[in-house]
């Protein structure tokens, strides 16, 4: 069954910043429990004096010199102050989407493991995880396994970034490793039910706050895109995932957009976005 993951990448500053607002936000706005009722005086404050004296003009905005604004444009885009815009000598501008998903390991060097481990799988139940199954592992790997701590903190960053309505479908939260860099998360079908969904960290990666937010957000959009209301499962090829003749006989019969999991219904957002923009190129 397909795993989407998303792999640690170094994101542009401007992203990183504002994923962070957003996402302390939403936590902090799911914290506060009630808001008080506002006192209303008994009776008007006094009218401060108004100050009628002139006020300074404030100076024009000036448009950045190229050298404050390196940082603001997207690798080898240069800032033309002009136009207030950053683009690259040949004209053209960078995707933000392009620049997102390139670049090497934010923090360090990869260090990765033989393999992926799985170390430990939880029940989830709307904000609550429960019944750890903790996996036979490595004694090197025992210290990622045991750190029920940080497995809640992490579930708990993720169920505060996304309500427990706009995840039903999510009935595992699964911790793992392949060591330092390579894959941070992944989301996956439930081994035992197509309808139920997986979510996978890699503990070891989960120390830097902004690719974890920002990967967290990009897993749910698999988990959005995916779910069957959009793209009903194929139980077939979820019971038989070897058989490449049942899988090419569903992707053929399928009158609309084929992800993997299902045929996808007319309104399904991918689908959406295929025929606006991929059909007549896509084959």
């Amino acid at each position: 069954m397909p795993v989407f993951r998303k792999n640690i990448q170094k994101l542009p500053w401007q992203l990183k910043a504002f994923l962070l607002v957003a996402a302390f936000s939403l936590l902090a706005c799911q914290a506060v429990t009630g808001v008080p009722e506002a006192r209303v005086p008994e009776s008007e404050p006094p009218a401060s004096p108004v100050d009628e004296s002139p006020t300074a003009s404030p100076n024009p905005l000036e448009l950045p010199d190229s050298d404050n604004q390196i940082e603001a444009c997207l690798g080898d885009e240069i800032y033309h102050a002009d136009e207030n815009l950053c683009y690259t000598e040949d004209g053209s501008a960078i995707p933000l989407f392009i620049e997102m998903m390139s670049g090497d390991v934010a923090e360090g060097d990869e260090n990765l493991l033989d393999e992926e481990y799985m170390l430990v799988v939880y029940e989830v139940d709307g904000n609550r995880i429960s019944s750890p199954d903790f996996e036979d592992v490595a004694d090197d790997l025992r210290v990622y396994q045991e750190d029920e701590q940080k497995h809640f903190a992490i579930w708990a960053y993720f169920a505060g970034i996304i309500p427990p309505e706009n995840r039903e479908n999510v009935t595992q939260y699964v911790i793992t490793t392949d060591g330092l860099g390579g894959s941070l998360a992944a989301v996956a079908q439930s081994s035992d039910d197509p309808f139920e969904w997986a979510l996978e960290v890699d503990i070891v990666d989960t120390s830097n706050i902004q690719e974890l937010t920002f990967t967290l957000i990009h897993e749910y959009g698999h988990l959005l895109t995916l779910n069957a209301e959009q793209a009903p499962p194929n139980v077939e090829i979820f019971n038989n995932p070897d058989d490449d003749d049942l899988y090419a006989q569903a992707e053929y019969s399928c009158p609309t957009y084929f992800p993997g999991e299902g045929c996808m219904t007319d309104s399904a957002y991918l689908y959406q976005f295929y025929t606006q923009f991929w059909a007549g190129i896509y084959d």
